[in-house]
């Protein structure tokens, strides 16, 4: 593969139509396959070809050259970061079955890695100055901060057709943007949307790892006035979320009665006199004593309703061991590969709550707090914290360790929510902290309906 003429026609890209969701497509000369987007960035980041390799001595060098504030770089068109990458599951049957989770469903993490790949590329292409060649290697770092959204519109995807990936950066921030992407699918004769996702990206320093400056964006027309507009406005909602969320603000009063409703139905009132333990309480101190033993007792043996389960009981639990071959462009543990391993989690999560076939509907609040390092071991902690017919919401806690000093980060939390084909088992919290993970669940979930 010639990667020069490759990074050429990449960065040569600039036609404009319509399209939901984007700002424009087009046909470049080189479509990039998966593999060759991750080969491709390689050479733009100057990224050790092994691991323990120094940084490219040009990235480095460049590095102590940064702009100190953002007006000295030039302003970009939202069609300069746009990009095309397509994930070959017709053409290769070899890259296929990587993809393939039985004979004819998908592995959807496989996609996270690709978008994930994707957006990381879409960046840099915003960044990129023209003035120093196709092969000029980036002075910065960018890596991704956040999962604002991810949904799923069909659940017809076909194995056995090559799927499509488009995007391009919309909004910016002074070290941010937000990338905004969709896959694509041939469906009898016409484009049939399959995934739209929306990325919040960070530039980073590569040697003090400080904020780095990022180029603005030029708006010249109504379509990206509108689609910066959009990424203001996913800016303040995630501000708005992060200001209510329940480690904040406790539940309001509908959501408290909910709860207090859920609660009584848990008790069990043949097996303890419950509402008859209020007869001792009066001046008494041994009446008050009798009256507190009895409500220790009844709360020690709450049952859970018909067709409900506990949410203690609605969980599963993996420790990955993080080795060199998942490691990203800065030799930590790749962004997508987090995230392909916390949906599987999750999946067999939902699956064998819901004994049914389940289908990802959408994924959003993916923060990535700390970088995972080469070596350290992953827990991963999945948990079913609200239920509604069909649908399950899921979190799933991501903590490394280091085996070495015994110190423990969270470095990331997710968010799912699933489709059964049928009514799932409704989940119960047991203890006040269960009870505020299904607080927060239902407004994920109800977000989404």
């Amino acid at each position: 593969m010639n990667w020069s003429k490759l990074l050429q026609n990449v960065y040569s890209v600039g036609c404009m139509c319509g399209r939901r969701g984007l700002l424009k497509e087009c046909s470049p000369d080189v479509q990039l396959t998966s593999f060759e987007a991750r080969k491709l960035l390689q050479n733009i980041v100057g990224s050790p070809k092994h691991f323990g390799e120094p940084v490219d001595p040009q990235v480095a060098s460049e590095a102590n050259q940064l702009p100190k504030k953002q007006t000295d770089l030039p302003a970009k068109r939202m069609l300069d970061s746009y990009k095309e990458m397509v994930i070959p599951l017709g053409r290769d049957k070899n890259h296929r079955d990587k993809y393939l989770l039985t004979e004819n469903s998908l592995r959807f993490g496989r996609f996270f890695e690709d978008l994930d790949t994707m957006a990381v590329l879409i960046s840099y292409g915003h960044n990129h100055d023209p003035s120093k060649g196709p092969t000029h290697k980036s002075p910065i770092s960018i890596v991704t901060a956040m999962v604002d959204s991810l949904k799923t519109k069909t659940e017809q995807v076909n194995h056995e057709k090559d799927l499509f990936v488009r995007g391009h950066v919309i909004w910016v921030g002074s070290s941010s943007m937000e990338v905004s992407m969709i896959v694509e699918q041939e469906l009898n004769g016409r484009m049939n949307q399959v995934i739209a996702a929306n990325f919040l990206m960070v530039a980073r320093d590569p040697i003090t790892k400080k904020k780095a400056f990022v180029n603005p964006l030029d708006l010249r027309s109504p379509e990206e006035e509108a689609l910066f507009e959009l990424g203001q406005a996913h800016k303040q909602t995630r501000t708005l979320q992060s200001q209510t969320s329940v480690l904040k603000i406790p539940p309001n009063d509908l959501e408290r009665n909910s709860l207090h409703d859920m609660f009584l139905k848990t008790v069990d009132t043949k097996s303890i006199p419950f509402f008859c333990i209020f007869n001792y309480c009066n001046a008494s101190v041994c009446s008050l004593r009798h009256c507190l033993y009895h409500v220790s007792g009844t709360l020690n043996n709450l049952i859970p309703p018909a067709n409900c389960v506990w949410m203690s009981d609605a969980g599963l639990k993996n420790v990955l061991h993080c080795f060199q071959q998942q490691r990203n462009l800065y030799n930590k543990v790749f962004g997508g590969y987090l995230m392909r391993k916390a949906l599987e989690l999750a999946h067999a999560n939902a699956i064998t709550h819901s004994k049914s076939l389940t289908h990802l509907k959408c994924v959003d609040d993916i923060s990535f707090r700390q970088p995972v390092e080469i070596g350290h071991l992953l827990f991963l902690s999945s948990r079913i914290v609200y239920t509604h017919k069909k649908l399950l919401q899921l979190r799933v806690h991501a903590q490394v360790l280091n085996p070495l000093t015994d110190e423990q980060k969270t470095t990331n939390t997710f968010q799912f929510t699933f489709s059964a084909e049928k009514d799932v088992p409704t989940v119960v919290p047991r203890t006040y902290a269960e009870y505020m993970l299904y607080v927060e669940g239902k407004r994920h979930l109800d977000s989404h309906l």
